[in-house]
């Protein structure tokens, strides 16, 4: 069994807050089982490729 985890966080701004002191921090870690290692490999190609390419709109 291989298992992939990654954690993803994100900022959180309160809509009718601009003090950068009441954001919040928010964060989810996710594990993911396959059963062979080119399985996992490939999720976690895929899951980089989507990743270099959030910052960029």
């Amino acid at each position: 069994m291989w298992v992939l985890m990654y954690v993803f966080s994100y900022s959180v701004s309160p809509a009718a807050a601009s003090d950068k002191a009441e954001w919040r921090l928010l964060a989810t870690v996710v594990f993911q089982e396959f059963t062979s290692e080119e399985r996992c490999k490939a999720a976690k190609s895929a899951l980089e490729g989507s990743l270099k390419e959030a910052g960029t709109s």
